[in-house]
C-alpha cells in the first residue's frame, strides 16, 4: 500500500509539472530525486571554499557596516581572473588581446564596458531554493558583446536576497559600491603586458533591477521613461495639457529625450527637499519626477559618474519583449481574443503543431513535436492571462503563432486586427534577432516598433 501511495503521489507530481517546456523524462528525474531525500530542506554541507579554490585568490571581500552589524560583500578581482584565464587557456588570452588590443587602437581613451545584472534562483524548476535567491553582476567589454557568447561574460558580484535586506539602502547602496570598486581596477586593468582602461560603463538589467539599483520610479511614477518626458498611460490627459505624450502614442517623435544634466538636477532638487521639507512633500516629488532619492544612489558617487551616465542605462531586449515582456503579453491577449471572437480550440493548435508543414529555423526548426505542444499547454497559455513561458518559449511560440494567425484566421473579419498586431509584433522581435548576429540590420526597427504599437492601441 504504502508503494501504491507513494506511486500515485509520483504521478500526481507529474502531472502538476509537466507542460512547462521541461522534457517529461527530466521532470521525472527530478521527483525521483525528490523523492529519495525524506528531509525537503536543502543542504549546505559542501564547503565554498573547497568548491571554488582554483578562484579563492580573484575573490575578494569587503565588510560594510550597518545599522544593525555587518554585510559581507563579495567581489571578482577582475584582473586576476582575467590573468588566470589568459594563462590557462592562451588560444583565449590571444584571441581577447587581440580583440581588445583592436579596439584600443581605434579609440585611445579606453574600451567600454557593459555591466549587467540580474536574479538567480538556485534549485530546479520543481524545488526552487528562494533561500539562497541572488542578485548577480556580470561584465565584459563592449567589442566582446558581439559574440554572444558566455566566455566573454565574467562575474563581478554576487549578494544574496537576505543580505540585500540587511544593507541600509538596499541593492541601490551594494551597486554603488560595486561599481565604485570595479571602474578604480577597470581604469588600469592590466592584461599580461598589456593595458585596458575602460573609457565608459553601460548598465542594462531589466526594469526592477534598473529601478532599484538607479533609483527610477519606472511605472510607479508619474513619468515611468528611463530616458524620455513620456507619462504614464493614467496620466494621458495631464501630457496632452502639457505638451507632451504618454507611453501608449505609437510616435516617437513625440518624445522629448531627458539629458544626463537633467536627470542630476532632478536628483540635486530631490536632496534639497529631502534635507529641507516634509517626507510628504519628498513623496510627491519623487512621483512627479519620476526618480527616488537614495542615498546611495550610483549617479551621485563622484567615482561612479565618471563612468557611468543615466543615458549608458538600457532596459534589456530579451525583458522588454520575451521574459515577462510584450510577447508574453500579446500571445496571451491574441490567444483570449482568438477563442472569442474566432472560436479557435486549443485542440485546433495542437492539431497544427503536428501539420505537415516544412519547418524552418525561424517556425519551430529546433523543435521536437513534444516541445511544439508544449508550446501550447494549459499551464502556460490559458485564456485570460498572459502567456506563462519562458524567454525560448516566446521566442518559438510567436513565429509559430503568427504563421497560425495568418493561415487558418484569415477569413474572421473581427479578429483581423489582433492578427496584424501579432505579425507586427513578431517583425519586431525579428528584427531584433537579426540585429543580434549584425548590429547594422538594427536599421528599421524603431519603423516596425511604430507600427506595431499603433496597431496594438487600435486593437
Amino acid at each position: 500500500m504504502a508503494r501504491n501511495e507513494k506511486k500515485r503521489k509520483a504521478e500526481e507530481a507529474f502531472h502538476q509539472c509537466t507542460g512547462m517546456g521541461v522534457a517529461d523524462s527530466s521532470v521525472r528525474k527530478i521527483i525521483s530525486r525528490l523523492q529519495k531525500n525524506d528531509d525537503p530542506t536543502p543542504s549546505y554541507s559542501r564547503s565554498s571554499g573547497k568548491r571554488y579554490a582554483h578562484i579563492a585568490d580573484c575573490i575578494r571581500m569587503e565588510t560594510v557596516k550597518t545599522e544593525t552589524g555587518e554585510v559581507e560583500l563579495y567581489m571578482t578581482n577582475l584582473e586576476k581572473y582575467l590573468q588566470m584565464a589568459c594563462t590557462q587557456y592562451p588560444i583565449y588570452g590571444a584571441r581577447l588581446k587581440d580583440i581588445l588590443q583592436r579596439e584600443l587602437e581605434n579609440n585611445v581613451a579606453g574600451v567600454p564596458g557593459v555591466i549587467y545584472v540580474d536574479e538567480c534562483v538556485p534549485g530546479n524548476i520543481l524545488a526552487p531554493d528562494n533561500r539562497r535567491k541572488s542578485y548577480l553582476a556580470y561584465f565584459t567589454y563592449v567589442p566582446c558583446s558581439k559574440f554572444r557568447s558566455l566566455h566573454y561574460w565574467w562575474p563581478l558580484a554576487l549578494l544574496r536576497h537576505s543580505e540585500a535586506d540587511k544593507l541600509d539602502d538596499g541593492l541601490p547602496q551594494w551597486f554603488t559600491q560595486v561599481l565604485r570598486q570595479q571602474v578604480k581596477d577597470l581604469g588600469s586593468l592590466m592584461l599580461g603586458d598589456m593595458m585596458v582602461p575602460i573609457s565608459k560603463v553601460y548598465f542594462i538589467a531589466d526594469e526592477a533591477a534598473i529601478k532599484l539599483a538607479c533609483g527610477s520610479k519606472g511605472a510607479s511614477g508619474l513619468r515611468p521613461c528611463l530616458h524620455c518626458d513620456a507619462f504614464s498611460k493614467e496620466r494621458e490627459n495631464m501630457a496632452e495639457s502639457l505638451g507632451c505624450a504618454s507611453i501608449s502614442c505609437a510616435d516617437f517623435n513625440c518624445f522629448q529625450p531627458v539629458t544626463d544634466n537633467e536627470v542630476f538636477e532632478i536628483l540635486k532638487h530631490l536632496q534639497h527637499i529631502r534635507n529641507n521639507e516634509s517626507q510628504a512633500a519628498l513623496a510627491e516629488a519623487e512621483k512627479l519626477l519620476g526618480w527616488t532619492m537614495r542615498d546611495h544612489c550610483c549617479f551621485l558617487d563622484a567615482a561612479v559618474a565618471l563612468y557611468l551616465q543615466p543615458s549608458q542605462c538600457h532596459y534589456d531586449a530579451m525583458h522588454c519583449y520575451w521574459s515577462n515582456g510584450q510577447v508574453n503579453c500579446e500571445v496571451g491577449l491574441f490567444f483570449t481574443e482568438a477563442i472569442r471572437s474566432g472560436h479557435v480550440t486549443r485542440l485546433q493548435l495542437e492539431n497544427f503543431m503536428d501539420m505537415a508543414w516544412k519547418k524552418t529555423s525561424c517556425i519551430g526548426g529546433t523543435l521536437s513535436p513534444a516541445s511544439l505542444k508544449s508550446l501550447v499547454h494549459a499551464k502556460i497559455l490559458r485564456e485570460g492571462s498572459d502567456f506563462r513561458g519562458d524567454a525560448s518559449q516566446c521566442l518559438d511560440i510567436l513565429p509559430l503563432l503568427s504563421f497560425f494567425a495568418n493561415s487558418t484566421l484569415a477569413e474572421c473579419v473581427e479578429l483581423q486586427p489582433h492578427v496584424q498586431s501579432l505579425v507586427a509584433l513578431h517583425h519586431v522581435c525579428a528584427k531584433i534577432s537579426h540585429a543580434k548576429n549584425n548590429v547594422e540590420n538594427v536599421r528599421g526597427l524603431r519603423d516596425l516598433q511604430t507600427v506595431h504599437l499603433q496597431l496594438f492601441v487600435d486593437c
